[in-house]
């Protein structure tokens, strides 16, 4: 799926094929919401900071910190650490979602693994722009459905394969 098909499985969904010239703006307000509620390890990359007096900047696809630590913290476009802290040499952080809008062919993981997701996200962002709003509860409700369906398979494909040992006495 690529934007194209976005654009058409969105208006059919709200059933209005005149809102394509808006689907634009609409799917970029989507990938906003996306990036509000998603943090899959699909989003974690990795930066090397270039450090100076402490600080250094962010990359500009940064969204959060992967393991949050005291002595770091993230303030407009950059990172800080504390004066005594030499360490981490690399850092984890969840990307915001690349945007599907650059082009009729423009797509991403999320697109290509869970369209259906941008489907319903576009889809109530749209049914909120027609004032549509049984459409709009409607399509929320399998929005939060798809994005629970995310999460779990998140969750299987990160900890699918580990061990569990319990600390302590075992009988």
């Amino acid at each position: 799926m690529d934007f194209l098909d976005l654009r058409l499985r969105v208006s059919d969904l709200v059933g209005n094929r005149s809102i394509s010239d808006a689907l634009s703006f609409l799917t970029l307000q989507a990938e906003t919401v996306l990036n509000r509620r998603l943090r899959t390890m699909w989003q974690i990359q990795d930066f090397a900071p270039v450090w100076t007096n402490h600080e250094a900047p962010l990359p500009p696809d940064f969204l959060q910190l992967v393991h949050p630590d005291n002595r770091l913290w993230v303030r407009a476009g950059t990172i800080y650490r504390k004066p005594y802290y030499t360490r981490p040499s690399e850092i984890e952080y969840y990307a915001v979602l690349p945007t599907v809008t650059t082009g009729p062919d423009g797509t991403n993981w999320l697109l290509d693994q869970f369209p259906m997701a941008y489907v319903y996200a576009t889809g109530v962002e749209a049914a909120k722009h027609l004032r549509l709003a049984e459409i709009g509860l409607a399509t929320q409700a399998l929005l939060d459905d798809e994005i629970l369906a995310i999460k779990i398979e998140d969750d299987r494909a990160r900890y699918s394969h580990r061990s569990v040992r319990v600390q302590g006495c075992n009988p």
